[in-house]
């Protein structure tokens, strides 16, 4: 519903740093992101990104029976440089 793509920090975009963030994030019943693991970072910066900006994200809860329940699901963010 809500995903605002990640932002570059100013210092991996210095160092040139591209790579795909791979995470694991629980969608809780109201949509809100709640524990989020990261299974593949190419970069400390970059991941501490992808984290912050995860947390920002806003899903359709998933339902079970007709009630909101929690999921956990795979999310990759890509940093490229332009």
């Amino acid at each position: 519903m809500y995903s605002p793509k990640p932002s570059h920090t100013r210092n991996a975009m210095a160092r040139k740093v591209q790579g795909t963030v791979v995470l694991q994030a629980v969608v809780l019943e109201d949509g809100t992101v709640g524990a989020v693991a990261v299974t593949k970072p190419p970069d400390p910066e970059l991941e501490h990104a992808a984290v912050a900006t995860v947390l920002k994200w806003r899903f359709r809860p998933a339902t079970r029976d007709g009630n909101p329940v929690a999921i956990w699901v795979m999310i990759e963010l890509e940093f490229v440089l332009r």
